[in-house]
């Protein structure tokens, strides 16, 4: 190699390492965080105007720094919550197509712009949360306590986007407890829509189908009874008759109820939740 060739590639690895270093480099500053601003527009809807309470809140206690709400962009670092009255050259920059009720996006266009950005009835909202947990370490972990870490130095450059793939999003069971609402809806869950419970009743009623077809029901104690409030007899899953029958009651279903979509997905572990919240005091934030 002579030495033409060695200086040609000392000059590509100081290019290249100059790249490495301007796209690795942070969006914005600790020291900046006072200079933020939430933007709304004045046709943003109701869930988007509680997005930007949410965000002025929980900036607040992450940073320590209030932060006011205005309907025009400042010279500081300004955060669009919603997609009303967001400039044409920074809401081109987002992919909106598919978005639907609870997709969401997240994106820093330039140095002084952070856009959140999503379906108006919940995924603005949603993307509030996003941008909380997953740049500034903020943890929901029970109803009573939320985990507020100190605030990150930097910021990076962000360009999420997603929208969930299940239409029901439940991962704990019922509780009574104080602040379920609101725990849930910090988590992006959604019960519904159509229907759920505890039976088949609905879809396959004794009435209709017992005289006919005793075996589609469970046995209890070993026999076959004529289902009741008191006996509860369920729908045998484990029959031969069950693909038949699922198939024709689910298909009469979906037909009548063509808006709900058919995927969903639950996951009911009390006793790891009951676990999870007895480590904790009865504190509305608790902050490390």
């Amino acid at each position: 190699m002579t030495f033409t060739d060695l200086v040609l590639v000392g000059a590509l690895a100081v290019a290249a390492a100059g790249e490495n270093a301007h796209e690795n480099a942070p969006w914005t500053l600790e020291s900046d965080y006072a200079r933020f601003r939430v933007i709304v527009g004045d046709a943003a809807s109701d869930s988007e105007r509680f997005a930007a309470e949410e965000f002025c809140a929980y900036w607040e206690l992450t940073t320590g720094h209030g932060i006011a709400v205005a309907a025009a962009p400042s010279d500081g670092v300004n955060v669009w919550i919603g997609r009303d009255g967001v400039p044409e050259k920074l809401i081109h920059t987002l992919d909106l197509e598919g978005l639907g009720a609870d997709g969401l996006c997240i994106k820093t266009v330039d140095d002084s712009n952070l856009l959140i950005v999503g379906g108006r009835e919940r995924g603005t909202m949603y993307g509030v949360y996003e941008f909380f947990e997953r740049y500034m370490g903020v943890r929901w972990l029970t109803p009573e306590v939320t985990h507020i870490p100190a605030p990150p130095r930097t910021l990076p450059k962000m360009d999420y986007r997603f929208v969930p793939v299940f239409e029901y999003r439940c991962s704990t069971y019922l509780t009574r407890e104080d602040g379920v609402s609101r725990y849930q809806r910090v988590h992006r869950w959604l019960q519904g829509p159509g229907f759920g419970g505890h039976t088949f009743y609905r879809l396959v009623p004794p009435r209709q189908y017992y005289p006919e077809h005793p075996e589609y029901f469970s046995k209890v104690n070993g026999k076959r009874i004529v289902p009741s409030v008191k006996s509860v007899p369920e729908f045998y899953t484990q029959g031969p008759a069950y693909p038949e029958i699922w198939t024709q009651v689910g298909g009469a279903w979906s037909r009548e109820n063509p808006e709900p979509a058919a995927s969903r997905f639950e996951m009911f572990e009390e006793k790891a939740y009951t676990k999870l919240a007895a480590r904790f005091p009865k504190n509305a934030v608790h902050v490390s």
